[in-house]
């Protein structure tokens, strides 16, 4: 697979950004996953809040997605800057700090950015993933997105635990707990929105 960093994002296309702190565990995960599942209608990135700059992924983690069926390989850290935030139609922070983190670089991206598990819930509710039905991803997501910011007061109570646990300088059991998170909610995004797992 091309690395998702690499894809040229096609006029209109829709851009989502993974964010987690150094982009070399959780956040390269996040898009080599959601770009398995959505692509080629959604274009996949990602980025750290203090990201270790042209690291590749972290050993652990690309065992994890070797074993899952994906490339880890071409992969190199890059930090969150203001016009990436600016450019994403949706970013999936991987927790609630990152959120903060995003929303402080780029105020304009408050209403299009999620905790990944937060955005899992949403689509999860009924009203919300109708809007996917019937349409194409990418027009999907856009109309989700848009109601997403709506719908977070709905989910607040429901999601008791949406930070993704930060395995860097863990075991490899941290690592796969941390990388479990992400697949789950990955998965419910797609599932919800009729994409590929």
């Amino acid at each position: 697979m091309k690395p998702a960093t690499d894809i040229p994002a096609a006029s209109g296309g829709f851009r989502i950004l993974a964010v987690c702190t150094g982009n070399i565990c959780r956040s390269p995960a996040a898009e080599r996953l959601l770009a398995r599942a959505l692509a080629p209608a959604v274009h996949v990135s990602s980025a750290g809040t203090a990201a270790l700059e042209g690291h590749s992924i972290d050993d652990l983690t690309a065992d994890l997605l070797v074993r899952d069926g994906l490339d880890a390989s071409g992969f190199a850290g890059r930090q969150l800057t203001e016009p990436m935030a600016r450019d994403s139609d949706l970013i999936l922070t991987m927790t609630r700090e990152h959120r903060t983190d995003v929303v402080r670089a780029a105020p304009a991206a408050v209403r299009r950015t999620f905790t990944l598990v937060e955005f899992a819930e949403i689509t999860s509710l009924p009203h919300v993933a109708l809007l996917s039905a019937g349409t194409a991803l990418g027009a999907g997501l856009a109309a989700i997105v848009s109601a997403a910011a709506r719908a977070r007061a709905q989910v607040r109570p429901l999601v008791t635990a949406d930070d993704v646990v930060d395995p860097h300088g863990g075991t490899s059991t941290e690592h796969a707990r941390a990388y479990e998170q992400i697949r789950t909610a990955v998965e419910t995004i797609a599932s919800n929105l009729g994409g590929r797992r």
